[in-house]
């Protein structure tokens, strides 16, 4: 094999020195050698007549890059979740009275238990009023000061209250439900009104149980009824219609204005506490159906889920004869099961870009190897060595430009995979309002940034043993 020495000045037989040209052993002395081609055209070149090694170091790249962004995806849809939980999930408690018996002491049964059926009276009898009625009793309630302290508790941001109060609808029936137990008059003709001040936390509406299908929210600047489909129905109601409602204090008219649809789990079976016949009305309605300004429970709403925690704490301390409850069990698995992801994504991370390195050394070392005699043609023609190298960093470049794209694809199906997963499989069906988990453009930049971090480094580690040596050096190597 004919090589290329400084004295000699020939050059070995293939070498590519300059569009195409090869120079052989035979020309005479001090013919003048075509100029050296620029290293874009050589990279194109190269790109062009290498196919199959340019194939399986593009393959080598994209799977490199897809892990990159897959994990920054997954990483950052971790921190998405987080925070849509935070401002979305609705962090909070509800405080309510214990219910009391006769003698005082606390029952058992949940605040707003119509009580025993069987003692009620037909609320069709000439001698009934509502205030005879048990079913018509409103629970035990907090009192306005307890509702106020509640709001200013450190980490509360809103309140909304609640007043539970068994009414008789007048001029409209309650909706019938199935059952084989022989209910009397006032049993079936009871509704469920729950007068509060703001109706979209009511948790049916904030779980996507009830859907309003018409018109509008009520408030207390709006003040008006929302009814279900089915009630409406029966009782031929439409938007802007009046409806009528008798409770134990006294009677109210509010204006239909909006009719929802869904249905919630009945466990006692009786007809007032049907989804059908639940009707949602304003905070003052609920006083005057009651002749109580207190409330059957006050949800409390933290600013976010990690200060749940500490604001139930301080409730406790500040109202402890009052029932809590709070949703912590909707989003502690999912906030566990990011705290592992996470977690394992930063062990994997420092592992990857080592692996990365590794892998991507070795192959761009078998591929510079590969390309020896060019090299040390173009060493001995005067060909700078950072200008050689940067022409393997432009065939290299144009190779990841197309990985990246093909990692840009997969990473975002791995991420939304991953993702998904995590929240199915933490809390299925709790967190079904949160928007879908996706890969953001600045998670795509910073993996694609590491990876070309990752292919330079490589480069290095592969070129720099070849740079070093001499042009007489790396020819005589090939022979």
């Amino acid at each position: 094999m004919s090589g290329v020495t400084p004295e000699s000045g020939h050059v070995g037989d293939g070498a590519l020195v300059g569009d195409g040209a090869r120079v052989r052993d035979s020309e005479p002395q001090g013919t003048q050698l075509p100029a050296p081609m620029s290293a874009a055209s050589r990279a194109g070149l190269a790109l062009r007549r290498r196919p199959v090694r340019n194939i399986l170091l593009f393959v080598v790249i994209s799977v490199i890059f897809t892990a990159l962004v897959a994990q920054a995806g997954v990483r950052g849809a971790m921190g998405q979740l987080r925070t849509a939980i935070d401002a979305q999930v609705g962090a909070g408690f509800v405080a309510s009275a214990p219910a009391t018996s006769a003698d005082g002491s606390a029952e058992t049964s949940p605040a707003g238990s119509p009580g025993n059926a069987g003692d009620a009276v037909p609320s069709d009898s000439p001698h009934t009023t509502p205030r005879d009625n048990p079913l018509t009793q409103a629970a035990p309630t907090l009192s306005p000061a307890q509702a106020s302290q509640l709001a200013a508790l450190p980490g509360v941001a809103s309140t909304a209250t609640e007043q539970d109060i068994l009414a008789t609808p007048v001029g409209a029936t309650a909706v019938a439900t199935a059952g084989g137990v022989q209910l009397d008059a006032g049993v079936m003709g009871a509704v469920t009104v729950t007068a509060s001040s703001d109706p979209a936390r009511f948790p049916a509406f904030a779980a996507k149980l009830y859907r309003l299908t018409s018109g509008q929210m009520n408030s207390s600047a709006k003040p008006g009824a929302l009814i279900h489909r089915d009630f409406a129905e029966a009782n031929s109601l439409r938007l802007g219609d009046e409806l009528r409602l008798r409770g134990p204090a006294g009677e109210v008219t509010r204006q239909v204005t909006g009719i929802f649809d869904g249905t919630t789990p009945n466990p006692s079976g009786l007809p007032a506490n049907a989804a059908a016949n639940r009707i949602l009305v304003d905070s003052a309605a609920g006083r005057e159906l009651s002749g109580d300004a207190g409330a059957t429970r006050v949800r409390c709403f933290t600013a976010s889920a990690s200060e749940l925690p500490a604001s139930l704490a301080a409730a406790r301390a500040t109202l402890p004869d009052l029932s809590y409850e709070h949703n912590a069990a909707s989003f502690t698995g999912v906030l566990r099961a990011v705290d592992s992801v996470e977690g394992l994504l930063s062990a994997l991370l420092s592992g990857a870009c080592a692996a990365g390195v590794v892998i991507a050394a070795a192959v761009l070392a078998l591929w510079v190897r590969g390309r020896m005699r060019e090299i040390g043609v173009l060493l001995s023609l005067g060909q700078r060595r950072r200008v050689i190298a940067g022409g393997f960093a432009l065939e290299l470049g144009a190779l990841a430009l197309a990985g990246g794209v093909v990692a840009i694809l997969a990473g975002r199906q791995l991420t939304a995979l991953v993702g998904r997963a995590v929240v199915d499989g933490a809390a299925p069906g709790a967190l079904a309002g949160l928007p879908p988990v996706a890969v953001s453009g600045a998670d795509i930049a910073w993996a694609l940034g590491v990876g070309a971090g990752i292919l330079a480094v490589a480069l290095a580690i592969a070129l720099f043993p070849i740079l070093r040596r001499s042009p007489r050096q790396i020819l005589s190597s090939l022979s």
